[in-house]
């Protein structure tokens, strides 16, 4: 470990360990959506309802979800500089949360949205968008 960087390379499993469903599992997001529909700008574009009820729904999922031991210990060894960063599939933003400070998201975040207008580009969290005093449902959810 000490002559080279390490990656961590992370998937479903460690966050089903917080109590985030995979999205494969029996009643899993995908048993009910398509992702291509509800995962990509093309989708957006066709249907933006159905993406945001997605997104609505995915946002349910994560409230009270906690970074768990797994996540913790990948923090403490990027701290301790035997891990230099962590590449996940997640899209919980678990691993930030639980304080690793290098974290490539290979499908993005489900916790943070993105302006789509190329003059805006406003990164902004999901509890600003979809908590008890977030955008949605307001005249500022343009």
């Amino acid at each position: 470990l000490a002559q080279g960087s390490v990656l961590a390379f992370t998937g479903a499993g460690i966050s089903q360990e917080s109590g985030v469903q995979t999205y494969r599992d029996a009643g899993g997001l995908w048993k009910r959506y398509n992702q291509m529909e509800v995962s990509s700008l093309p989708g957006f574009v066709h249907d933006p309802e159905k993406v945001w009820a997605f997104e609505r729904e995915f946002f349910g999922l994560l409230d009270g979800v906690k970074p768990n031991a797994g996540h913790l210990a990948l923090s403490e060894l990027q701290s301790a500089g035997l891990v230099t960063g962590v590449v996940t599939q997640n899209v919980d933003g678990l691993h930030q949360a639980g304080g690793s400070q290098e974290v490539i998201e290979l499908h993005g975040s489900e916790v943070h949205g993105l302006c789509l207008n190329d003059k805006c580009r406003q990164r902004t969290t999901m509890l600003e968008i979809f908590g008890a005093n977030g955008f949605w449902g307001t005249e500022d959810a343009e």
